[in-house]
């Protein structure tokens, strides 16, 4: 297990914003595209993608060898801040998503 420092801590980070830009060149900007388009629900969905990956990876080893537990945990890592970087709290944002999860509820 490696330990929590400053330093690692910082690595990390900049592991975490290269995945960012290495995944938006080969997607383009399809995460900002679907917020636009469904809000915040749409973060959560493919934050909740990412959990059930993860617990399948603790479960078992991955058939596709490209699946790892840590990047996993990157993906969702990165997903969670674009979400807090496009969640405006001064904004109708979360009456929004309250509105859209409610929809969803509903019809699901």
């Amino acid at each position: 297990m490696t330990k929590i420092t400053k330093e690692n801590m910082q690595n990390a980070h900049d592991e975490l914003l290269q995945t960012f830009v290495d995944k938006n060149a080969d997607y383009g900007n399809s995460f900002e595209s679907s917020l636009e388009e469904y809000g915040l629900i749409a973060a959560l969905i493919r934050m909740e993608d990412k959990m059930g990956r993860l617990r399948t990876l603790i479960k078992s080893e991955a058939k596709v060898k490209d699946y790892i537990i840590s990047d996993t945990l990157l993906d969702f890592a990165n997903y969670a801040l674009l979400a807090h970087l496009s969640f405006d709290p001064t904004s109708d944002s979360q009456h929004e998503f309250d509105e859209k999860t409610e929809y969803l509820n509903q019809n699901l």
